[in-house]
């Protein structure tokens, strides 16, 4: 029984897998040119038009909703207060009227994410106060034709990791010109929702995309096969246990009937050796 309980908690962890592989984001890694522009399978992606060059950052006041706001600039780094230098994003804290450095202009990274798709990632350390803190930060480029760009917060989960959209038509792929004649077009994606933020208590981190259903109808086929297998085994343990307990009767019975002529040579003997005496 422990062993069909095994099976089972199996069968179902697979099919929640393929599942989730099935609804993942295509990785499209993106090759840098610039420290805001690249280069992946759907085209070239830059993000120049909505970057200032003045250090100051192109997104400011960017909330998350409670006690923090951001800014953010791509391509060069900016100055704000008197910690962030240089960053790439700033967050400052309105309760304390103090500023972190989220990430650096020159640590940008790009990371290409089966959740999120095309990520720029900003990182940053301080050694004040001890023990020194590392940031992240993931801004997810979202192609929007309608906006010319967008700063959302989305969360930190977990702590010191932030996640933001961007959303552009900046973000957008320009594919490379066709070799036949046609304009060539944008590559869209649509991002995960955001998680949804209640009036009261601290920041919630749900993720930002909902959990694959597990009864899918290909679960339901890899469960319907791990069953058959199943009952496979089962009937091929009883027909095995049928067969030998035919081979043990058979055994008995063979035994019996050597022991029951043994005795009936012994009988007529013994009637011999009489006769013979009397005689």
């Amino acid at each position: 029984m422990a062993s069909l309980n095994t099976l089972f908690v199996f069968c179902i962890s697979l099919s929640g897998t393929i599942t989730i592989f099935s609804d993942a984001i295509t990785l499209k890694p993106c090759m840098f040119n610039s420290t805001c522009s690249c280069n992946n399978a759907d085209g070239y992606i830059d993000l120049h038009p909505i970057a200032n060059n003045n250090n100051t950052p192109h997104f400011s006041n960017v909330t998350d909703g409670y006690n923090h706001v951001y800014s953010f600039n791509p391509c060069y780094g900016f100055d704000e207060g008197s910690v962030c230098q240089n960053a790439a994003i700033c967050q400052l804290d309105t309760t304390a009227n103090k500023y972190n450095v989220i990430g650096y202009a020159d640590t940008v990274r790009s990371v290409s994410s089966s959740m999120y798709g095309l990520m720029f990632k900003y990182s940053s350390t301080t050694d004040m106060p001890q023990p020194s803190r590392n940031r992240t930060a993931y801004v997810v480029l979202v192609c929007d034709a309608t906006k010319e760009g967008e700063l959302q917060f989305v969360q930190e989960d977990p702590v010191n990791e932030f996640y933001f959209y961007l959303y552009s038509t900046h973000a957008c792929a320009i594919p490379p010109a066709p070799t036949s004649p046609g304009a060539a077009t944008r590559t869209f994606w649509t991002p995960p929702p955001p998680p949804v933020r209640t009036t009261a208590g601290p920041p919630t981190t749900p993720s930002p995309t909902s959990l694959p259903v597990i009864f899918s109808q290909k679960a339901e086929v890899v469960l319907m096969l791990c069953i058959l297998i199943v009952l496979i085994i089962l009937c091929g343990l009883v027909i095995l246990s049928v067969c030998v307990f035919s081979a043990r009767l058979k055994s008995t019975n063979n035994e019996k009937a050597e022991l029951g002529q043994s005795a009936n040579y012994g009988t007529k003997d013994e009637t011999k050796i009489r006769l013979k005496t009397d005689f």
